[in-house]
């Protein structure tokens, strides 16, 4: 040992005598005027002063700028490593900690510890190793600092068995300038059908309700989406009402209709945000059974929408630090029993995000407290006979020596999304997508068994297994379409899924109130029905066997259902008028009474109620007689289509009764109309 250290410290002596560090000293800068001089020390003491109150965003960007008139000195660079540590920009911490130790290692201790990082990055494990026991002996270490080392050799000889067993057979691409932009954009959710996602950004938008700046210095949270056909198209801001600070998405139903937010109050809360036709509503606060004092973050729904899986670190039922919950609805739909899951999941450290695949039974997490390369990495565990499997490390190049977080994978398990801060990226933080190129996405090698005997595997549990896979996603994505029989509109409905095997309902579902399409997912092992239903319309019951060999398989239907005479169907309601007029005008409004008509002569026991309205424009006399005109112009045109006038009650209501506001062209539009009511 002594001797080792002498070699050490014999080692940074020699890097001494040929370092080039440049100290802050005027009379090494014959080419600089004394201001700037004295403009670059103040920026250098101002990062210093800065970063004792923590202030790390701060602090780096006075350094840096410091580092534009020296950046030849070791203490600077080190300070802006130092920085960008703390702001979890670990490729930046290098960078600079790697220029340090050129200049002079001996500058702080911790180099020997960053040099060792570096190899670590670059997947270079043996090197990295070495610096990492140079850095144990080194004199002067915390405790903390011992336990860090001690951790990255491990993560090292991690890294080495997962490098042994290849890489999965995978594409790794950045999303283009579509969805990512300069600034961070990060935390992606997406359908089960691969059709819609939704990632949070700092970038800044011209209608911004969250104006200025965060305390980091970069622009508040916000919440985008962008939909794909062939390719991702421009995406847009996703949530509108009510979300002023810090917004960031942390889940998406299989469906898109629902969002799990996250919001930086109250130590941190979830949120959630229901999609009614074509607009998100306002996103509501889950309730304390979830939400508590600490840090509730990443959530997922699962497979049926009746539990929601996240993050929290509480302390009063954690393992410690964050740790993964779920809590389920109650029988009147309220969301009640937390419940940890448990130890084999969670570990004494951190598990941050989560995700719930849509075939109901596997788990992808962030977790540094299993077997990781490094940082955060993304584990896997299916929950099978009442349990959780051991989790497995997916290995590379998905997992990587820094932080893997935020990984959701599609229905069909062909693609997955993660976010990476990277030297070739569009900015800090840009989403990725990870094309698998075969159904299997991790498989360990006969290789497994030809450690040495002194080192374990910890990725495998049996040596006579030569082959290991993730979990097949065995499950059929249903997907489907729900209109009118006669009308062809589609049809707001609800839908009740049901096991026949257990005759237990799993869960009530809805179509789009704007489209009438709904989306759902089918776990394979199990024999369903689904019983379609909305007002005025005679229900309608499919069945599913799917064998839990199915594997995964994608079913679409087409749901047409037949009036029950006591509703008018949809898209029948109202027929608009042209300001101030009261004859048919265009086509659309001739269609519509044309499917009345239809209606009322296969329906010719009803009766309907007929009435007009107007918008505000006008005197409330005039506008009441503008109203009767509409109704008897929709009442002669349907007695030229062979209905009896005896069969029709009309009213008039004015301006009375609107719909919309009268404050826009659109909205007064919509008031100028006429409404059919099924009275008998």
């Amino acid at each position: 040992m002594r001797k080792f250290l002498f070699l050490l410290f014999f080692q940074a002596f020699v890097c001494g005598l040929f370092a080039q560090n440049v100290d802050f000293v005027q009379t090494n800068f014959p080419n600089k005027t004394k201001s700037e001089f004295k403009k670059a020390l103040k920026n250098k003491k101002m990062g210093e002063k800065t970063m004792k109150a923590e202030d790390y965003r701060r602090a780096v960007n006075f350094l840096l700028r410091a580092n534009e008139f020296n950046p030849k000195n070791a203490e600077l660079n080190f300070e802006i490593a130092n920085c960008y540590e703390h702001l979890n920009q670990i490729p930046e911490a290098v960078h600079y900690a790697e220029i340090a130790y050129t200049l002079d290692s001996l500058v702080a201790p911790e180099l020997v510890y960053y040099k060792g990082y570096a190899h670590q990055m670059r997947y270079e494990y043996d090197d990295a190793v070495k610096y990492y026991k140079r850095y144990l002996i080194t004199p002067g270490i915390t405790r903390e600092g011992n336990l860090k080392a001690q951790q990255r050799i491990k993560e090292c000889r991690n890294g080495k068995l997962l490098v042994r067993r290849g890489e999965i057979p995978c594409k790794i691409y950045i999303l283009d300038t579509n969805v990512n932009g300069k600034c961070d954009e990060y935390g992606p959710a997406v359908t089960a059908d691969d059709s819609l996602l939704f990632f949070t950004t700092r970038r800044s938008m011209k209608k911004n309700p969250n104006k200025g700046f965060a305390s980091d210095g970069k622009y508040y949270e916000k919440i985008f989406r962008s939909s794909k056909d062939s390719s991702w198209d421009k995406a847009h801001w996703a949530l509108g009402t009510n979300l002023r600070g810090h917004f960031a998405v942390q889940g998406v139903s299989n469906d898109g209709s629902r969002v799990l937010l996250y919001k930086e109050k109250r130590g941190g809360d979830l949120y959630e945000a229901k999609l009614h036709g074509k607009k998100f509503g306002a996103a509501k606060r889950l309730p304390r059974a979830v939400n508590t004092k600490f840090h509730e973050t990443s959530a997922s729904y699962s497979y049926d929408g009746n539990t929601i899986f996240y993050c929290s670190d509480r302390t009063d039922m954690g393992y410690g630090g964050h740790d993964i919950y779920k809590v389920t609805k109650n029988d009147k739909g309220k969301w009640k029993n937390v419940t940890n899951l448990g130890n084999v999941l969670n570990t004494p450290e951190d598990e941050v995000t989560v995700f719930a695949h849509p075939d109901g039974k596997t788990m992808y997490f962030s977790s540094r407290g299993h077997d990781g390369i490094g940082g955060f990495d993304i584990f896997v565990s299916t929950y099978e006979n009442g349990q959780w499997s051991k989790p497995r490390n997916i290995g590379v190049p998905i997992n990587t020596p820094g932080d893997d977080i935020s990984f959701v994978i599609t229905a069909n398990g062909k693609s997955a999304y993660y976010a990476s801060a990277q030297p070739t990226g569009f900015g800090e933080e840009d989403i990725y997508c990870i094309s698998f190129k075969t159904d299997k996405v991790f498989v360990s090698t006969t290789e497994d068994n030809l450690l040495d005997d002194e080192e374990e595997d910890p990725f495998t549990e049996e040596a006579e297994v030569k082959e290991k896979a993730m979990p097949a996603h065995q499950m059929t994505l249903l997907t489907g379409l729900v209109r009118d029989k006669l009308t062809k509109e589609p049809l707001s409905a609800s839908i009740e899924l049901i096991d026949l095997d257990s005759n237990r309902k799993i869960g009530d579902f809805e179509t789009n109130e704007a489209t009438g399409k709904f989306l759902m997912s089918l776990p394979a092992g199990h024999h369903y029905k689904i019983k379609v239903t909305s007002p005025g319309y005679h229900s309608h019951e499919e069945t599913f066997d799917i064998p839990e060999s199915s594997g995964f398989q994608t079913k679409e239907l087409l749901i047409e259902l037949e009036s029950d005479g006591t509703q008018m169907p949809e898209g029948l309601q109202n027929i608009e008028f042209d300001f101030d007029k009261s004859s048919i005008q265009g086509s659309e409004a001739a269609r519509r009474l044309d499917k009345v008509a239809d209606f009322m002569k296969r329906h010719p026991d009803v009766k309907v109620l007929i009435t007009g309205h107007t918008d505000s424009k006008g005197s409330d006399e005039y506008n009441m007689a503008l109203s009767e005109r509409r109704v008897k112009t929709a009442v002669d045109y349907l007695v030229e289509k062979g209905i009896e006038r005896s069969r029709m009650t009309t009213k008039g209501y004015g301006e009375r009764r609107p719909i919309d506001t009268n404050e826009t062209d659109e909205g007064r539009q919509h008031n100028r109309r006429v409404e059919f009511t099924i009275v008998k």
